[in-house]
């Protein structure tokens, strides 16, 4: 944290989030007691704003045409596990909180029974666009797709049986969006997420991150997500409101390209990096893209393929 070197505060030695304790007990030892700000930390609170909703509709609704073949090729599969996992018999109202292409929406319209209402939100009216194709194609012209923000919806729709979203939160804060939910159940509803764990996929965002830390004047806006560090840490978060955990698991899904730039737009059209890019400067955007790349290829000097490996939770939980 003293020497800016990285985005957020780790221990070196196992790359795990530092205890704020410990960062204190650090700074207090290494730091002389009148010191100046830390050069990033300085131009990190210039920058203008956060990285936040506007920002997110923009980017989706930029790649919306290129998402399932960059994303949901390889990450609906963890999707398909947890639809699977879930009992719907008497469920009669769900809410998909962003549904993005509609490949979920699909999988679950496809389990509820006649006459169930779902409801599925999205901010990018272009991943919207998508999903009603999909579900039309599919034969389901009953879904009633809304554009907006998912934590607004769940206060304002009524109540449901089960809360549905894959691959949201953490661009999603986690504590307003399980309290919500939970106050959108009744009882004995469910809530069904996939999330991202923090800093994943981890090789590619450390690099990010190592070459912000560099030079923070290449951010014109913070990115600062919440995503779960690991599978005890969305544990306790789900529980905190109350929910009764049925099942809980963490997995990762890989995806293989032969160059660093193949990787490079992997991570431009699937969305996971591309609220970081958007937040580069950019005027900067072509050197920071050559020295990514040319730090990519280094650390993959041994392997001629390149696996982006995305880590996540999965879980079920239920309201009392």
């Amino acid at each position: 944290v003293c020497a800016g070197r990285t985005l957020s505060r780790h221990i070196p030695e196992t790359g795990l989030p530092t205890p704020p304790e410990q960062s204190t007990e650090l700074c207090e030892k290494h730091l002389p007691r009148r010191h100046s700000i830390p050069r990033f930390f300085r131009i990190r609170e210039e920058s203008r704003g956060d990285v936040g909703g506007q920002e997110l509709r923009s980017a989706y609704n930029r790649i919306h045409g290129f998402y399932d073949e960059f994303w949901v090729s390889e990450a609906g599969r963890p999707v398909e596990e947890l639809a699977a996992q879930l009992r719907f018999e008497g469920v009669r109202r769900v809410i998909e909180a962003g549904c993005g292409t509609g490949f979920a929406t699909v999988l679950l319209a496809g389990r509820l029974d006649k006459g169930a209402e779902l409801v599925a939100v999205d901010l990018s009216e272009g991943m919207l666009e998508e999903a009603r194709k999909r579900a039309h194609a599919a034969g389901f012209h009953a879904i009633r797709f809304i554009a907006g923000d998912a934590l607004e919806k769940l206060g304002s729709e009524g109540t449901f049986d089960l809360v549905f979203t894959s691959w949201v939160l953490g661009y999603i804060p986690l504590k307003p969006f399980f309290a919500a939910a939970y106050r959108a159940l009744g009882p004995g509803g469910r809530l069904a997420f996939v999330v991202h764990r923090e800093n994943s996929p981890s090789r590619e965002l450390g690099i990010f991150g190592e070459l912000v830390a560099q030079d923070p004047s290449v951010l014109t806006k913070r990115v600062a997500f919440d995503f779960p560090r690991d599978m005890n840490h969305a544990r306790d978060e789900v529980k905190a409101p109350g929910f009764e955990i049925e099942s809980l698991r963490e997995g990762k899904i890989t995806f293989r390209y032969d160059s660093p730039e193949a990787v490079l737009e992997h991570l431009l059209k699937s969305g996971a990096g591309t609220a970081f890019y958007d937040a580069v400067d950019p005027a900067m955007r072509d050197k920071l893209e050559k020295r990514f790349l040319g730090v990519l290829a280094e650390r993959n000097e041994h392997s001629a393929r390149y696996d982006v490996v995305h880590d996540y939770v999965s879980c079920i939980a239920r309201k009392p």
